[in-house]
Order: structure tokens, then C-alpha cells, then sequence
């Protein structure tokens, strides 16, 4: 019992450090991402953007959730 607690808690310790990870890499790419689509006129590939970034969203915490 306690040997599957400790597995968990070690697996949920590496799924954070992980998305720790995942997510400085995300900030930067969103940076480079939100610059491009400052610079980008079309209201069409804003749109998508946005939506590509909130499915992004929605799907890191579902997969959250799953490990959880």
C-alpha cells in the first residue's frame, strides 16, 4: 500500500518537474509566438492562434487530470 503511494508521489514529483520544464519552454516559445502574432495582420490567423493556444491549454490540464 504505502510502496504504490510512494510510486505515485514519485511519478506526480517527475509529471511537475516536467511540466516545470515544459512550461519555460512554452513561455519562451509564446513569447517568440505572441511577437509573431503582434506582427501578423490577418484577423483569421489571430483567431487561429488563439484557439491553437487555449486547445494547448485545455489539453495540458486534461492531461493532468488522466496522470492524476
Amino acid at each position: 500500500m504505502t510502496r504504490i503511494c510512494l510510486i505515485q508521489l514519485g511519478s506526480f514529483r517527475l509529471i511537475m518537474l516536467m511540466l516545470r520544464i515544459q512550461m519555460k519552454i512554452q513561455v519562451k516559445t509564446t513569447m517568440s509566438q505572441w511577437t509573431m502574432f503582434l506582427v501578423a495582420s490577418s484577423i483569421h490567423q489571430r483567431k487561429q492562434f488563439i484557439t491553437k493556444k487555449i486547445m494547448m491549454i485545455l489539453l495540458t490540464v486534461k492531461t493532468l487530470c488522466d496522470c492524476i
